[in-house]
């Protein structure tokens, strides 16, 4: 009698991690070969935290959405008009998977999922609009729940909706999501508590929308982000790779942009002047000039002109205070002082391997480098 085989599912654990293990296959590839790697019955151990893995994939899809918010509503899908509606939601149930003759519920559809659903009314008065997922299995999504899709503006926010229509109408086709119960409705004019600094859209005076209702399935609309982020995390005491992300999709874009993508680190860059200098006997306590100044490039004639940030100047500060405030005109002065060859030298002593160009604005991190 034969032995019977039986084959191992997938683990839900390796799908949590994709870009750190699909990392570490180029590593083994490149180290090994893909012969040994294939058919070597090889045990790999790595570096990677899995608790924060999940916790930094969650963060990163937060955030990234909420900048696709404060940056407005792109639109639908599609529209269809309104003496196609019906078609439409035939069409709609088949791309959502959703068999009529099921009876799906609201209950039924997985929160972790989006929904193609399609505008059949709306009601200004109410706030709500009427949105069908397939024939008879429809819901009201409330203003309260869509206030962020505003009109698009990538520059500031722009004026909140006083009405339902004005973020959906009739024939709209979009994607939804499950908002889970205790959600709060999403604020188009906040990250992360506080206002938007950057906004300064007129206040309206229409009245705000009201919350809605207790009710057991809410929604909000959905849209695919435009940007995309990265994020990494490592032991300092070891320089272990804890968790690592490369996008916000990783079904959409394997390109990694952790490992892959070379991007200016802008202040992050700076304590590589600091450390030079301390290198060169200076201290926390040795002062500053954070002052004005123009550079003209020899070659090409052009001037750089840097500022702070605040465009404020404090005169003479200590070394500390300097990189503390991060300060443009203290630590490109002390560049000067220091010399631009020995930081840079010193960053790829350090670990840098990109190329880092040795010019004055490589101080405020103006070489691109990847963030591993």
């Amino acid at each position: 009698e034969l032995p019977v085989l039986r084959v191992a599912p997938e683990h839900a654990d390796f799908a949590a991690a994709t870009w750190f293990t699909e990392e570490v296959r180029r590593h083994l590839f490149e180290k090994l070969g893909g012969e040994t790697v294939l058919k070597g019955g090889l045990r790999i151990e790595t570096t990677l935290d899995l608790h924060l893995q999940r916790t930094a994939e969650a963060a990163l899809r937060t955030g990234v959405e909420a900048l696709d918010h404060r940056q407005g509503w792109r639109g639908p899908v599609r529209r269809v008009p309104r003496a196609q509606l019906e078609a439409e939601v035939q069409r709609v149930a088949a791309e959502n998977k959703l068999d009529p003759a099921a009876s799906p519920t609201l209950a039924s559809l997985d929160p972790k999922k989006t929904w193609l659903g399609v505008v059949t009314a709306n009601d200004d008065a109410k706030h709500v609009a009427h949105v069908a997922f397939a024939p008879n299995l429809g819901a009201e999504v409330h203003l309260a729940d869509v206030a962020w899709a505003r009109a698009r503006n990538i520059e500031r926010a722009s004026a909140p909706n006083a009405k339902i229509s004005q973020a959906l109408s009739v024939g709209d086709v979009a994607r939804f999501r499950v908002l889970p119960p205790e959600a709060e409705p999403p604020k188009p004019d906040t990250a992360n508590g506080e206002p938007d600094p950057e906004s300064d859209a007129e206040p309206t005076a229409a009245e705000p929308a009201p919350p809605p209702p207790p009710a057991a399935t809410r929604f909000t609309l959905y849209q695919n982000p435009d940007v995309e982020g990265a994020f990494l995390a490592l032991d300092v005491s070891n320089g272990e790779v804890l968790a690592l992300i490369g996008g916000y999709d990783y079904a959409r874009s394997q390109f990694d942009r952790a490992v892959q993508a070379r991007l200016q680190p802008g202040s992050a860059f700076k304590p590589f002047v600091y450390a030079t200098a301390l290198t060169k006997g200076l201290t926390a306590t040795t002062t500053l000039n954070d002052a004005p100044f123009s550079y003209t490039d020899p070659a090409s004639g052009a001037v750089w002109a840097p500022q702070n940030y605040d465009h404020k100047y404090r005169g003479v500060v200590p070394m500390r205070e300097a990189l503390a405030r991060s300060l443009n005109l203290a630590t490109v002065n002390l560049l000067f002082r220091v010399g631009i060859r020995p930081v840079v030298n010193l960053a790829h002593q350090l670990g840098i391997r990109s190329h880092l160009a040795p010019y004055p604005s490589v101080a405020l991190g103006a070489n691109a480098v990847t963030l591993v």
